[in-house]
């Protein structure tokens, strides 16, 4: 009798370990199996201001320099509002050919409310600068002004 228990114990673990084996697995097809990130993450988006105007270039007296602003990475309670300059030239300076704001709330893309005609030929460039109002600060909005995508070049 006690040679047999000792069999059953040692065939026990067998058992558990063949089933497994020739249970049925799922058939993959040809492609190459994927890998799923883990369901929550660990890193969160950064804060981040991007922004473009348009159009690149335009003819004085037919053209309307227009921008909008791209808030990412905040939390949806912070507010304030973004400042939209246009001037001529490609260093800020001021004051400012034109200059409009809108409010924002949290992260979105937001235009400015009217577009500038410009008055002369040459160069403009469109400054963006965000700023809070709520009690919620936000760090890594930096103010933005001219580079490629803010920039705008009226011929006559």
């Amino acid at each position: 009798m006690r040679h047999r228990v000792e069999v059953v114990i040692f065939l026990l673990p067998l058992v558990g370990v063949l089933t497994a084996c020739s249970s049925p697995q799922p058939k993959v097809s040809g492609r190459a199996p994927t890998t799923l990130p883990p369901a929550t993450s660990t890193t969160a988006p950064r804060p981040g201001l991007s922004a473009t105007s348009s159009p690149r270039r335009g003819a004085l007296g037919s053209t309307v320099i227009r921008a909008s602003a791209t808030i990412a990475g905040v939390p949806v309670r912070v507010t304030g509002t973004i400042i939209f300059d246009v001037e001529i030239g490609t260093r800020a300076h001021r004051p400012p050919a034109y200059e409009s704001s809108i409010p924002f709330n949290g992260p979105g893309t937001y235009t400015m409310p009217n577009g500038y005609a410009p008055k002369a030929a040459g160069t403009y460039s469109v400054g963006v600068t965000p700023s809070s109002t709520s009690d919620q600060p936000f760090t890594g909005l930096v103010a933005l002004f001219g580079g490629p995508a803010l920039t705008t070049t009226i011929t006559r």
